[in-house]
């Protein structure tokens, strides 16, 4: 699936497009390791309306110079080289051009440009006008950028919408032996993964086991980004290498520097969440089967410490255990997995994620359930 396809992605695309529909320029602002084909997915929201240019800037080139070799080489020598008339060459008007690798050393003199660029242009109608779509990765995203009625600052922060993570999931994960086990891979991927698509798709390469013990796996990535932890830090400066960002309103870190920060807690917190959210139907369903198949052996009134159960529905997967256990309708093994599936349920009601043993042998006993 393309990253930027998905809703909340696709709402930042639509809002940089947005603007230059408006006529503005605008400057991308993203961190270090931001998925790709960004570019092309605003090619393909743009190019039809515009026509779409994509340059890289050489260090040292000065704007003007840059731009009238780029798209009005062969206009006169004679003829000053300046924005008030750039913005009236033929072959410049109408365009979408979008620069990337400005020189930081260079930001001072391009920045100066865009600035005096916006005004210059404000006499050009919106159809004719071009604009700038400016990335800015990294440690360049930290730099001022230039304000002014015709520029836009887009930051690729807080965009996220709730279900994104798990769409996406969903679509990196591939089958797996059972419809338990993909659900419970594509949960648990998408929950560890936090709000970092690459996550998502390095975790849904790896099989359950790895999944319900991932502090490795947290580890392995952070050091392959070359990421040093030390205390929570919500500077800026974290921003820009991905080690966190605000999703659903809150500064949220890395799930590899949260797990650093809150250790195996904040992991298993992580892994019930993902768990009770598959499990907890799967046993309901599996509990409702049971009652439908073995009625006649589940007698009614069943008295508990909590009081008398009269209805037969209202029996839960322990007490469901207790009768069958008594009745000799089911096999040792299925009754067995019954029992599994009780202290999975009891376990994940104490909000502890499931013993990783019990689960993978529930995962193995589903064919024969």
């Amino acid at each position: 699936m393309d990253w930027w396809k998905l809703p909340g992605p696709r709402s930042f695309v639509e809002a940089v497009s947005d603007d230059i529909r408006q006529g503005k320029s605008v400057f991308v602002c993203l961190p270090l390791n931001c998925p790709g084909r960004l570019e092309s997915s605003l090619r393909e929201s743009l190019e039809e309306d515009f026509r779409w240019t994509s340059s890289t800037v050489e260090a040292g080139e000065r704007p003007i110079d840059f731009l009238y070799t780029q798209f009005a080489s062969d206009v006169a020598s004679s003829r000053l080289r300046n924005e008030a008339n750039l913005v009236s060459e033929q072959d410049f008007c109408s365009r979408v051009i979008s620069l990337e690798d400005i020189a930081e050393a260079d930001w001072p003199e391009w920045s100066q440009f865009f600035v005096e660029y916006e005004r210059v242009s404000r006499a050009v109608q919106e159809c004719r006008r071009t604009s700038f779509i400016v990335k800015a990765e990294g440690a360049g995203a930290l730099l001022p950028m230039p304000a002014g009625v015709g520029l836009s600052t887009r930051r690729w922060d807080d965009w996220l919408h709730r279900n994104d993570m798990f769409l996406f999931g969903a679509a990196c994960v591939h089958e797996r032996e059972t419809g338990l086990e993909t659900d419970l891979v594509t949960a648990l991927v998408s929950a560890l993964a936090g709000w970092d698509p690459d996550l998502c798709e390095r975790l849904a390469e790896r099989e359950l086991a790895e999944l319900i013990r991932p502090a490795g796996l947290l580890e392995e990535f952070a050091s392959e980004r070359g990421w040093a932890f030390s205390s929570w830090d919500p500077s800026d400066a974290c921003w820009a290498i991905g080690l966190w960002h605000t999703y659903l309103g809150l500064q949220r870190p890395h799930t590899s520097f949260a797990a650093f920060l809150n250790g195996s807690r904040f992991i298993d917190n992580l892994i019930w969440r993902a768990e009770i959210g598959v499990l907890m139907p799967y046993i309901e369903e599996k509990r409702r089967q049971l009652i439908e198949q073995y009625r006649a052996h589940l007698k009614v009134p069943f008295e508990t410490k909590f009081g008398v159960i009269d209805e037969v529905y209202d029996l839960e997967i322990g007490h469901v255990e207790f009768l069958l256990s008594r009745s000799l309708a089911l096999s040792k093994r299925q009754l067995l997995f019954v029992s599994q599936l009780k202290e999975a349920r009891n376990t994940l009601a104490h909000l502890s994620p499931v013993d990783s043993d019990l689960l993978l042998e529930i995962c193995s006993s589903v064919h024969d359930n």
